[in-house]
């Protein structure tokens, strides 16, 4: 029990039942968890973020600025365009993307073949997966030559389904 004396204050609680002198220790063992958390989080969400950008570059150098690759802007696609082209012309879905809030895992699916990627490592491999499949390439091609009517990876029911998640 604590006295509060005109004085000072007095602690007549036995020595082992003295809880510590303040709690700043804990307090800052606490934050130093918590900021380790954030920061683990941010480097998951930018990794996925850089390798789209590092993807985007490179598709865009090698095709001399003609086709670009982003996710769509309702975050459920990863889409190509010419960059030349009519923005009438909606950009062509090449997967379809199932993002996390926390980076990973998220997901990347084809016809045929769905990767869910746990980390950088596995994200990396689906989208170079992505690029070099066959049929993917032959679209990029079409893209880049700025040819329209291509015909599309995945059928519109797959795509509405998806878009309506």
């Amino acid at each position: 029990m604590i006295v509060d004396t005109p004085d000072t204050m007095i602690d007549n609680r036995p020595p082992e039942a003295t809880a510590p002198e303040d709690f700043s220790k804990a307090f800052q063992e606490g934050r130093e968890k918590a900021l380790a958390e954030i920061l683990a989080l941010e480097l998951k969400i930018a990794s996925v973020t850089e390798l789209f950008g590092l993807l985007y570059r490179n598709v865009n150098d090698v095709t001399e600025n003609k086709v670009i690759i982003v996710i769509s802007p309702d975050n459920k696609f990863i889409t190509a365009r010419n960059r030349f082209a009519s923005q009438d012309i909606k950009p062509f879905v090449l997967a379809l993307w199932t993002p996390d809030k926390n980076g990973y895992p998220c997901t990347i699916s084809t016809p045929g073949s769905t990767d869910r990627c746990m980390n950088e490592a596995d994200l990396r491999k689906a989208l170079t997966a992505l690029i070099t499949n066959v049929e993917v390439a032959k679209v990029l091609l079409a893209i880049e030559a700025n040819k329209e009517n291509i015909e599309p990876l995945h059928s519109a029911t797959v795509i509405s389904e998806h878009s309506n998640k």
